[in-house]
C-alpha cells in the first residue's frame, strides 16, 4: 500500500462537509462527539509507508528529496488537530483537551497541538511527530512519526546536518549543538539555509 491508509490519502487533511456550501471546502469538526462521526480512520491509526514510497535522493542545492530512490520506511499516525493551525514542518505534541470530550478521554494520544517552546519543555520525548502538510484547527490528518521527512529547523543560523533534533521555539525543532545527545527525536541530514524546512530522519516517541 502506498500513499493511502484504509483508502485515505494521508497527504490530505479532512474536516467535515460545509452544509451551507455543498461541494465547497471542508470546515472544522468541533471538539466533541462529532469527532467520531467525521474521522475517516480510528484516531491513533498507524500507517506504515514502505521504503519504496519514501524517496530520499535530492538534487544539488535542493532542500527537498526527489522521487528517485527509497530512503527508509515512514510511520504516520492519524490525529485530530486540537491546537493552532499546523503548517508543513511544524512539530506537534499530544493535546490534553479531552476533558471536554465526553467518552473520548482515552483518545488523548490522537489529539495534538503545536509543540511547546523549548523554554517550557526542552524534552525531546514530548515530540509526537511533525506535520508534513497543513492541518487546520479542527481537522484530521496524518503526522509523520518516524522516517524521512521535513521539519522546521530555523535554529538562528544555517542547518549543519548530521545533528540530533531537539525542541526549538513553539512548533519548531532545532539541531543539538552537542554530538551524540541521547534525548533527541531524530537527526538532520542535509545542510540548509536558515529559517527553512530541512530534510530530516524522524524518530519521535512522544
Amino acid at each position: 500500500m502506498s500513499r493511502t491508509a484504509m483508502g485515505i490519502d494521508h497527504l490530505r487533511a479532512t474536516g467535515q462537509p460545509d452544509v451551507n456550501n455543498p461541494g465547497g471546502p471542508d470546515v472544522p469538526v468541533p471538539l466533541g462527539p462529532a469527532i467520531g462521526r467525521w474521522a475517516q480512520a480510528p484516531l491513533g491509526f498507524i500507517h506504515c509507508e514502505p521504503a519504496s514510497q519514501a524517496p530520499l535522493n535530492w538534487a544539488p542545492g535542493a532542500l527537498h528529496p526527489l522521487p528517485t530512490s527509497g530512503g527508509g520506511d515512514q510511520t504516520w499516525v492519524y490525529v485530530y488537530n486540537a491546537g493552532p493551525a499546523l503548517i508543513a514542518g511544524e512539530a506537534v505534541t499530544r493535546g490534553g483537551a479531552t476533558s471536554a470530550v465526553p467518552g473520548f478521554v482515552g483518545f488523548v494520544g490522537a489529539l495534538v497541538t503545536q509543540s511547546l517552546d523549548a523554554l517550557v519543555s526542552a524534552n525531546a520525548a514530548v515530540i509526537m511527530g511533525v506535520a508534513q502538510y497543513a492541518i487546520p484547527t479542527g481537522f484530521f490528518g496524518f503526522i509523520l512519526v518516524k522516517g524521512p521527512g521535513i521539519a522546521n529547523l530555523p535554529g538562528g543560523g544555517a542547518v549543519a546536518g548530521g545533528r540530533g533534533l531537539i525542541p526549538g521555539l513553539a512548533g519548531e525543532l532545532a539541531e543539538d549543538a552537542a554530538v551524540g545527545t541521547a534525548n533527541t527525536c531524530g537527526m538532520s541530514i542535509i545542510d540548509a539555509a536558515t529559517g527553512t524546512n530541512a530534510l530530516v530522519i524522524l524518530d519521535c516517541n512522544g
